[in-house]
C-alpha cells in the first residue's frame, strides 16, 4: 500500500487503465514526467505487484501493463504497520480524486451538452446502522462491475464512451455535526 502513497504512481496506474501497456516513455508523455523517473516507478510499482512486464524477453523497449485491476485498501485491521500504510494511501487517493473533481469542474463548460447533463453530483444524508450502510453497498457494487469488462477490454467500449470515475464515499458526519440520539 506504501507503493500507492506516490502521486507519480497513481497517475502511472490510471494512465494504463485507461491507454493499456505502456513503455516508460509512452506513460513519461501522458502524465508530464520524464522517462527515467516512469521507468524508476514502474520498477516499484512491480515489486509490490501492482504492475507486469508485457514485453518480449530479449528487446530493449519495455511494456508495462496492470497486474490486476482491482485494489483493494483494506479497512482498520488492527496491525498498526498496516494500518498507517492504509490511512497513507486513502489520504493519497483522496487527495488525488479531489485534484481530478477540481479539473473536471474548470473543464464542465468544454464538455457537450449531453456530457454536461449526465455527470454531476449525488449527496445524500441518511440515517443508517452498519448492517444497513453494508447491505447498501453491497447492493451498489455489482451496479458498478458490470462496466469492469471495458476496463479490460477497450473492444467493450461503445462508441462515445469516455473514462468515468464513480466515488462512492460512505462516511459518518457526527464527528462534524452533533447527531441528535434517540432514546432505546
Amino acid at each position: 500500500m506504501r507503493a500507492l502513497t506516490h502521486p507519480v504512481r497513481l497517475r502511472l496506474l490510471q494512465a494504463l487503465v485507461l491507454e493499456g501497456p505502456l513503455t516508460a516513455t509512452q506513460a513519461a508523455e501522458i502524465i508530464g514526467e520524464t522517462a527515467t523517473t516512469c521507468s524508476f516507478h514502474f520498477r516499484q510499482l512491480r515489486k509490490y505487484g501492482f504492475v507486469e512486464d508485457d514485453g518480449e524477453p530479449g528487446r530493449r523497449e519495455r511494456p508495462w501493463r496492470l497486474a490486476r485491476m482491482n485494489n483493494r485498501i483494506p479497512g482498520w485491521t488492527g496491525d498498526l504497520d498496516v494500518d498507517l500504510a492504509a490511512t497513507a494511501s486513502l489520504k493519497m487517493l483522496l487527495e488525488h480524486y479531489i485534484d481530478e473533481i477540481r479539473s473536471w469542474w474548470q473543464q464542465i463548460p468544454s464538455y457537450p451538452p449531453e456530457w454536461r447533463n449526465a455527470t454531476g453530483l449525488t449527496d445524500m444524508l441518511m440515517f443508517v446502522t452498519p448492517d444497513e450502510l453494508t447491505e447498501l453497498r453491497a447492493e451498489l457494487d455489482p451496479v458498478l462491475y458490470r462496466y469492469m469488462e471495458r476496463l479490460e477490454d477497450p473492444s467493450r467500449r461503445p462508441p462515445g464512451a469516455r473514462p468515468v470515475r464513480t466515488l462512492i464515499l460512505a462516511y459518518s458526519v457526527d464527528s462534524a455535526v452533533p447527531v441528535p440520539q434517540t432514546a432505546p
